[in-house]
């Protein structure tokens, strides 16, 4: 079945509290204290022909991670953990998406293994949905294996939040994009469906003690 010049997919699964799939603790060299919930991710698949060559077609790939940060730390409050955020950060959570070596995805033109357990800065890594080292699994060039947890700004015109009030939680979404030219697949339904399946959602922590 030849592709259609735009089509697309997402997975199946809503997101928000009850679709925790990664929940982790971690405390920072300043005694700061944090707990990252992470959302089961929403993937996109979109196949272009139109403005591709003969026999090729143009794949993106976008996968929304989402999820809350909570300030557990007794009384006080505490800067956002990361520090593109903030220059008081003195540890960074991070996330990042991949496929297994033995995926379809990783067959694909452009893709390549990643090298190393844990991406380079990071003390620990946490994998879903199954556990495995970010070494089994591949990447798209251009793309930065681990970014830091972008907090949700809903108003336009306001900045970023550099703390978090003690016991309280800020929203955090992730969007991770991936654009690759590749052969105009015979069933591109089948590629869509194991995209969505495959996806295997990393999060890192640096500063942890």
């Amino acid at each position: 079945m030849p592709v259609s010049s735009t089509s697309s997919a997402t997975s199946s699964g809503s997101r928000g509290p009850g679709q925790v799939i990664i929940a982790e603790q971690w405390k920072d060299p300043d005694g700061y204290e944090f707990r990252a919930g992470i959302y089961r991710p929403k993937t996109q698949v979109t196949f272009d022909t139109a403005n591709a060559k003969p026999g090729r077609a143009n794949m993106t790939i976008e996968v929304v991670l989402t999820g809350e940060v909570e300030n557990l730390t007794p009384k006080r409050n505490a800067p956002y953990p990361a520090k593109s955020w903030t220059s008081d950060a003195r540890s960074t959570a991070a996330l990042g998406v991949g496929w297994p070596l033995d995926s379809t995805v990783c067959r694909l033109d452009g893709v390549h293994p990643r090298e190393g357990a844990v991406p380079a800065g990071y003390d620990m890594l946490v994998t879903w949905p199954k556990k495995v080292p970010a070494s089994a699994t591949c990447y798209f060039p251009m793309d930065s294996q681990l970014v830091a947890l972008q907090p949700t700004v809903t108003d336009p015109k306001a900045s970023a939040p550099r703390t978090i009030a003690q016991g309280a939680s800020l929203p955090f979404e992730n969007t991770k994009t991936f654009r690759l030219e590749i052969d105009e697949p015979d069933d591109p339904e089948s590629l869509r469906s194991a995209v969505i399946d495959d996806v295997i959602v990393l999060f890192g922590i640096s500063g942890a003690e």
